[in-house]
């Protein structure tokens, strides 16, 4: 119960919270979406954190270790990774790796995890603190990967 508390304060302290869009899952939703940035190997890395599902960050068709970086701006609490595949539902990687990082050039592996049709929802074994964001595609499907959304809860 301690944990969950310190958790709480700590996401409060990070700029975390307001309950998220996946309420379901838990966690908090991070704030201030319209700071993050987004680089990576993907065309039009920034249309994966617009808040517009009409647009998408998409991969070539040989993807193998493409990567989005998502800089949050400010250190904050995580446990969850949404992404949207948008209209193109099949976009996804077989196998997606989440790295995190606080000064956007040492990178932790967190997890690694299997890539879904329409929406991915991988669940960290921890809450993570961390500035940056990499997601990984580690073994590519049959269709470019297609992420139109982005969520950290």
């Amino acid at each position: 119960m301690k944990w969950i508390g310190l958790l709480s304060l700590t996401c409060l302290l990070a700029g975390c919270g307001d309950g998220g869009i996946y309420h379901d899952l838990g966690g908090a939703n991070m704030s201030n979406r319209r700071n993050w940035t987004a680089r990576g190997d993907l065309k039009d890395p920034s249309f994966a954190i617009d808040s517009n599902m009409n647009t998408a960050a998409i991969s070539g068709a040989d993807y193998t270790n493409t990567s989005l970086v998502i800089d949050l701006k400010q250190p904050c609490v995580f446990h969850t990774v949404i992404i949207e595949h948008g209209q193109s539902e099949m976009g996804f990687p077989r196998t997606v790796g989440v790295a995190t990082s606080m000064d956007g050039v040492k990178f932790t592996e967190r997890y690694q995890g299997p890539g879904t049709r329409k929406v991915t929802i991988l669940l960290l074994p921890q809450p993570v603190l961390a500035r940056y964001v990499r997601l990984q595609a580690l073994r590519p499907g049959r269709e470019p990967w297609s992420l139109a959304e982005v969520h950290l809860q």
